[in-house]
């Protein structure tokens, strides 16, 4: 690649400047906050924190960590509900997708599996 630039040949700044813009967009819509963005918020203040990249003034930017942390810390243990058997059942429901997903992953995979082994005899019992 072109040194200074991403992969898709754009300047980082760019870049990072889209994503906290689509991001602050999406945290306040109309003097409403929505909550659920801190945690994103939070991760890319840490990331570009830890990446010392950024075009947002430093002394900003560990504003914005310091304040993210705190409403995260709030926030991401009630992410998946407040109370044990809303964590239960929202963690049950995710789980069971993600499982189901492995299991025709599984199965896909196995078929194909089988299926190239039978091709496979078959040419060798086709050269014999």
């Amino acid at each position: 690649g072109i040194p200074g630039t991403a992969a898709g040949g754009q300047d980082p700044h760019v870049m990072d400047y889209e994503r906290w813009n689509v991001l602050m967009q999406t945290f306040c819509k109309r003097g409403r906050y929505n909550i659920s963005k801190i945690p994103e918020i939070y991760d890319s203040a840490k990331y570009d924190l830890i990446q010392k990249k950024t075009f947002l003034d430093s002394d900003l930017l560990k504003r914005v960590y310091a304040l993210s942390k705190e409403m995260a810390d709030v926030v991401v243990p009630n992410e998946y509900g407040i109370t044990s058997e809303e964590r239960w059942d929202i963690g049950s429901r995710i789980c069971s997708e993600l499982l189901g997903k492995l299991c025709r992953d599984f199965s896909h995979m196995r078929q194909q599996s089988i299926e190239e082994e039978m091709e496979l005899l078959e040419e060798e019992l086709d050269t014999d």
